[in-house]
Parts: C-alpha cells; sequence; structure tokens
C-alpha cells in the first residue's frame, strides 16, 4: 500500500480480514447443514450454493481494497502475480486431470486448489518483485 495508514485505515483493515477469515471458516458450515438432510429441497440445494459461493466476498473486497490503496508499481506487480498464478493453476488442473485420465492418482483424488492457488499467486508476487527491483 502506498504510504502508511492511518490508525483508523488500519483498524477498518483488520476488522475486514478477520470478517473475511470468520466467513471462511464457519460460511460453508452453514452451506454444509442446509445439505445435512437426507434428501435437501431444490431451495436448500441452491441456498447451500448461493451461501457457500458468497463466503469468499468479504475476502475479495479485502483484496480488492488492498489493490486500490496501492500505487502503479504495487498494482503492476499483483497484476503479473494474478497473471502467474492463474497460468499456474491452469497447468496444475490440466496435469492433475492427465494424471487421473492416465489412473496415475485415484479418481477421487483431492487437490488443494485454492492452496495451491494460493501459493502461486505468492510466488509469482515475490518473483515479480525481485525481477522489477534487480532489473532497475
Amino acid at each position: 500500500m502506498s504510504g502508511y495508514m492511518t490508525l483508523p485505515q488500519l483498524a477498518r483493515y483488520v476488522a475486514g480480514v478477520l470478517v473475511a477469515m470468520a466467513c471462511l471458516t464457519f460460511v460453508p458450515a452453514l452451506a454444509n447443514h442446509l445439505l445435512d438432510s437426507p434428501s435437501p429441497s431444490i431451495g436448500d440445494r441452491w441456498a447451500a450454493v448461493l451461501v457457500g459461493t458468497l463466503s469468499v466476498v468479504p475476502l475479495l473486497a479485502i483484496i480488492g481494497y488492498g489493490v486500490s490503496q496501492a500505487d502503479e508499481y504495487a498494482r503492476q506487480i499483483f497484476l503479473v502475480g494474478i497473471a502467474l498464478a492463474a497460468a499456474g493453476s491452469l497447468c496444475l488442473t490440466t496435469a492433475v486431470e492427465y494424471m487421473k485420465d492416465a489412473r496415475l492418482v485415484p479418481e477421487a483424488a483431492v487437490v488443494p486448489y485454492w492452496l495451491a492457488m494460493m501459493l502461486f499467486w505468492a510466488a509469482g508476487t515475490l518473483g515479480t518483485s525481485l525481477y522489477y527491483r534487480l532489473r532497475r
């Protein structure tokens, strides 16, 4: 973020991060609770999809706020980091699907795609930042 945050800005940002973490932790449990009955209604199923999908909105808002407070240099680094994360995620999902087709991994293999995407983003952002610093 460009410059320093004032104390009220920092308090709002930390509160937003805590809300986003709480939503990512507890809201999926609510979505699963809607599906707990032996035969949930179509309305319960759609409500579970909606609730589960909306659980990431606070995180996206925090990310958007962080990017909006950044200067052009930091925004470019974030953008390249996101592009590298998308490319890495595409390669990972393609490789896993081919490994399933080749029966190298079980068909029901669970891959933590979101964790992988976040790691790709962190590595891409760090690598881009180092590249731009060393290029100067």
